[in-house]
């Protein structure tokens, strides 16, 4: 868990620091938390903090630090910087099927889908994905209005942010809902795929041996087919309804994956895989939608 809270704990830095920062030092246009690169090579779990500056200049009136002392908790942590010309940095954006976790867990997830309202950015995956330390402590269905701040990881090789949780449920479906504190740092794509062309759902007549994708965090993009729809199935003592049953094709770090057809468009999100029948189960669309309307986000 170290690496977590060293994470956090930089970015409550730069969070703070941030407009200090700007006045300060000459052509910055942008911070964020990525993994330190020495000679190319990227040094797991060993963050920096990187300064996006128009143009690097060789006698600068005041010098970017070469590190920063932190806090984190009762350690004092030195966190290297690194400095980079905008024109030369490709930062790849935060996408669906890239990872998600709670800040206070430690297993992971996918990111099954971002929407947008006027008042702000959500992410979207399933509770046991953002919010597992809840349903430990038997809470299956969460609002944000009952109290609590439960913060939720966002990150690719580039990128970190987080998001807060505003609403999940296991109960019939298993999903969440945070808003994402950065939505600057993200892009409304499907990883590996790009955009997507909107959503669609199956019926007795057209769902027979669907050729479906879907891209996981674990498992990258992959091929997988329909068996079944409709499908109720019990986890943890929970009944799930209204499932999609596919071929046995997800492993864990894929739950909460977005799932398409060969049209890009998204039919539902991984839910998880039973060894003993072989098979994956995803959640439909429709039911997220409904779900994600009834918030009033």
């Amino acid at each position: 868990m170290r690496e977590t809270l060293d994470f956090l704990s930089i970015q409550n830095h730069i969070n703070r620091n941030y407009k200090r920062w700007i006045k300060r030092y000459d052509n910055i246009e942008g911070v964020h938390i990525g993994e330190k690169k020495i000679k190319g090579k990227i040094q797991k779990n060993n963050f920096s903090i990187v300064f996006h500056v128009t143009r690097k200049t060789l006698n600068p009136e005041k010098s970017i630090p070469n590190y920063f002392y932190i806090r984190s908790g009762s350690l004092r942590l030195r966190v290297s910087s690194d400095v980079i010309e905008t024109g030369k940095l490709v930062l790849h954006g935060i996408q669906m099927g890239d990872a998600t976790k709670s800040t206070h867990h430690h297993s992971y997830g996918s990111i099954s889908i971002f929407f947008a309202t006027s008042k702000g950015t959500y992410v979207g995956s399933n509770m046991h994905v953002l919010a597992p330390d809840l349903l430990e402590r038997g809470i299956r269905n969460y609002n944000r209005k009952q109290g609590g701040n439960f913060e939720v990881l966002l990150y690719n090789r580039d990128i970190m942010t987080t998001a807060v949780l505003y609403a999940s449920i296991f109960k019939g479906i298993d999903f969440g809902f945070a808003k994402v504190k950065s939505p600057e740092f993200i892009e409304n794509k499907i990883r590996r795929i790009g955009d997507y062309a909107g959503f669609y759902s199956f019926n007795r007549s057209n769902y027979k041996n669907a050729r479906l994708f879907f891209s996981g965090a674990n498992s990258g993009l992959k091929e997988c087919v329909l068996q079944d729809i409709f499908v109720t199935k019990n986890y943890y003592d929970t009944q799930f309804n209204n499932l999609l049953k596919l071929n046995f094709c997800s492993t864990g770090g894929d739950s909460g994956a977005p799932v398409f057809d060969r049209k890009f468009r998204i039919v539902g999100f991984i839910l998880g895989a039973d060894q003993v029948e072989q098979a994956s189960y995803a959640l439909s669309i429709n039911d997220i939608i409904s779900y994600f309307q009834s918030l009033n986000l």
